[in-house]
């Protein structure tokens, strides 16, 4: 491949590496907003409510969504550990990196020679935010391969957020049946039936606490090996 053709093909993957993150997070922030207009408008009533949080942020969804959760499944201890887990990992983690993306000033295409050879530097993002404690910039390089493998993640995470959203909410969930078809279920399975979180101590059978410890991490330790997640089909997204 000639010089300049690897150069457009190195900004041409750039490209695509940020297009794929902003269409990812488009997908959670869709896939909250359809399930709290389902269960509150139920049947044809939940467009109107889809309507009325069509401009709605990022952040207010979220908090909205696993409000209702709670509100809605009557979480055991372990339940509430699961829900913390997910809801920090998309309000401190992925709702501010995708802020970054979404609205940093991006650099794409720079270049530089090496040894006579030209090698397209990785993109580069200038994040301003005036009320930031450590100062308003932030400039850092992102190498595309750290773009893709945060957008892997975001997959992830939306893919257990959605569904840990459809039986907290008791929403249809599809049942594998033991002669290997399948069945439209709704309110078989709770969340610890599908999700745990490894190592954990937390009681299935005891309520959840009054007030619960914030988990250490951003990242969610959650698992989809609950006791009965074989028998639920994964409805997986793909970006």
């Amino acid at each position: 491949m000639a010089k300049d053709e690897q150069h457009q093909a190195d900004i041409d993957d750039a490209y695509r590496a940020i297009g794929r993150y902003i269409a990812a997070f488009s997908q959670l922030t869709h896939g909250l907003r359809r399930m709290i207009a389902e269960y509150i408008g139920r049947n044809e009533k939940w467009i109107l409510v889809d309507i009325v949080l069509g401009e709605a942020m990022a952040a207010p969804l979220s908090h909205a969504f696993f409000a209702l959760c709670r509100d809605a499944a009557n979480f055991s201890a372990a339940e509430t550990e699961i829900e913390g887990q997910l809801r920090r990992e998309v309000e401190e983690e992925i709702i501010p990196t995708r802020n970054d993306i979404a609205h940093g000033d991006w650099e794409v295409g720079n270049s530089m020679s090496v040894d006579g050879t030209l090698e397209t530097l990785p993109p580069r993002m200038i994040r301003i935010t005036p009320h930031r404690k450590d100062g308003p910039y932030q400039i850092r390089d992102v190498k595309i391969e750290e773009l893709d493998a945060t957008t892997d993640r975001l997959v992830e995470v939306l893919t257990m957020v959605m569904e840990f959203g459809k039986l907290a909410l008791g929403q249809p969930l599809v049942r594998r049946t033991a002669d290997g078809g399948s069945a439209v279920s709704v309110r078989e399975f709770r969340v610890q039936d599908v999700f745990v979180v490894p190592d954990s101590t937390k009681s299935r059978d005891e309520p959840a606490p009054t007030k619960a410890k914030s988990p250490e991490n951003k990242r969610a330790k959650v698992s989809r090996t609950g006791p009965r997640a074989g028998e639920v089909s994964l409805l997986p997204h793909v970006a």
